[in-house]
């Protein structure tokens, strides 16, 4: 791809400056230069589209632009990349990580590629939120909360006073009713299963968690699964990590255990059942049938009743 140099205008600072950026992918068979000096500029609110037949590298200049190019084959050789005035390409890996997903973002083409499959798509669509921002900021801006199912209860607990403090800088009222959280739950007919396929060597819930633990502890977010922060890494094992965040049992524990973890959470809205791959069609399915039919009526009875009860209660 060949770029024209971009017109100047006087309408205010840009928000992104391309300039001359050339592109090159070393390979076997020589040096592809795929990006040759295109230059382009994008004020703040603007919509830019870059328009050109597949192969001519409109793809290339994005990644390039997010330092996303695969490596080591693919090299920025020439040009700069100013986002607010700040030329990327002087970042280091970590400062460029504290930009993506916050202050740029890329959508990209192929999931089949892009997305890893050993983790949820809910996960990879939250993680950019997680890392980035927190729950008031995200309530300030109008979005009401998810909370993740891989969070301890204390830390579910704590998103409420933070969604209610982004409610009021946002002048909006907090509804306990537009709050969400998802818990990993498999519900079985009997103990064994319950306690071979939820919580085995071989579940399918202990394989997520092993994938999950592994990645947000490269990324330095052990803290995520500890009791107190002060903790050693050390101390966050698997088994404390399947043992603290997968509810698995029979219909009667499971309505138990829920109802357990909203009382100490407090008040939520919706409970999002938060399933994974299924090692096992028939228990999987099972799973989802014994909580639309029997979990789940036997949590809004409760609740229910507990609420007239709470009715009837004189005032102290």
């Amino acid at each position: 791809m060949r770029g024209a140099a971009a017109t100047p205008t006087a309408q205010g600072s840009w928000l992104l400056e391309v300039e001359g950026l050339h592109v090159h992918f070393v390979t076997t068979r020589g040096v592809v230069r795929a990006v040759e000096g295109i230059s382009y500029k994008v004020k703040p609110g603007e919509t830019v589209a870059l328009v050109g037949e597949s192969g001519c590298g409109k793809s290339v200049s994005a990644l390039a632009i997010m330092r996303l190019l695969a490596k080591p084959a693919g090299r920025i050789v020439g040009g700069r990349i100013l986002f607010q005035g700040r030329n990327l390409l002087d970042l280091t890996e970590d400062e460029m990580r504290e930009i993506r997903g916050r202050d740029i973002a890329m959508i990209f083409q192929e999931p089949m590629t892009s997305l890893n499959p050993v983790l949820t798509i809910g996960f990879q669509i939250m993680e950019p939120l997680l890392i980035h921002l927190n729950m008031s900021e995200a309530a300030a801006r109008g979005w009401d909360p998810i909370s993740a199912n891989f969070l301890l209860p204390q830390w579910v607990k704590s998103h409420w006073g933070k969604y209610a403090e982004g409610c009021a800088q946002a002048k909006r009222s907090a509804d306990a009713a537009n709050w969400r959280v998802a818990k990993t739950v498999f519900v079985a007919d009997d103990d064994r299963a319950a306690r071979d396929y939820g919580l085995g060597a071989q579940s399918p819930y202990r394989f997520y968690y092993r994938q999950l633990l592994a990645k947000l502890m490269r990324a330095g977010r052990a803290n995520l699964f500890k009791t107190s922060r002060d903790a050693p890494d050390e101390t966050v094992t698997l088994d404390g990590v399947v043992e603290q965040l997968v509810i698995s049992g029979t219909v009667n524990k499971v309505v138990d255990e829920l109802l357990a973890f909203r009382e100490s959470v407090g008040d939520f809205g919706t409970l999002l059942y938060c399933g994974v791959d299924w090692a096992d069609a028939r228990l999987g399915r099972r799973s989802l049938e014994l909580m639309a039919e029997k979990v789940m009526p036997s949590i809004n009875t409760e609740l229910a009743r507990s609420a007239k009860e709470a009715v009837r209660a004189p005032s102290a």
